[in-house]
């Protein structure tokens, strides 16, 4: 996928407009990586990459997570069926599941990066300006994750567990 020049609210570059500014911030440390190298970006954020987990270990742990979520019979079934459709343990997969089981990627992005790096501090990347921000104040607090949204795809893209396409069309 080309990278735009730019990035406004309202562009749906991921699905949902309230996710653009998620999608600016991966597209600004995209063109960041390319200028400067990855590491200076990890400097930045303080980001601790060294150690990793392998791509079973995400799927896994996500798969874990899901069947450990619920009593309900139905609903494990359900998710269960979800998991069948996504076998191969990789990444990929484990957005894919996530988006089928109704997460959005505010929740599916730093959750699986947190899995794959697991002494990443999140608390590193700031939350997203005001200024970026649009819509309803509910809308306003969810969105103020979008740059570490941004952070986490471009992260787990960098390092070659996912693409950008397992960003797109999740729910809000």
């Amino acid at each position: 996928m080309e990278l735009k020049d730019v990035i406004n609210f309202g562009d749906l570059c991921w699905g949902s407009c309230q996710y653009d500014a998620a999608a600016e911030m991966y597209r600004q440390l995209c063109i960041t990586a390319k200028e400067c190298g990855r590491s200076r970006i990890l400097t930045i954020f303080e980001a601790n990459t060294f150690r990793q987990q392998s791509e079973e270990a995400v799927y896994a742990a996500i798969c874990h997570i899901y069947r450990g979520s619920t009593e309900d019979e139905e609903e494990l079934a359900h998710v269960n069926k979800v998991i069948a459709a996504y076998p191969e343990p990789t990444v990929s997969n484990c957005f894919k599941i996530c988006r089928s089981l109704a997460w959005d990627l505010w929740s599916t992005a730093p959750e699986i990066a947190c899995i794959v790096f697991p002494d990443l501090d999140l608390t590193k990347v700031p939350d997203t300006p005001k200024d970026k921000l649009f819509g309803p104040l509910l809308n306003q607090i969810v969105q103020s994750g979008n740059d570490r949204t941004g952070f986490c795809c471009w992260l787990l893209e960098s390092f070659g567990y996912a693409t950008e396409a397992d960003f797109m069309d999740f729910d809000t």
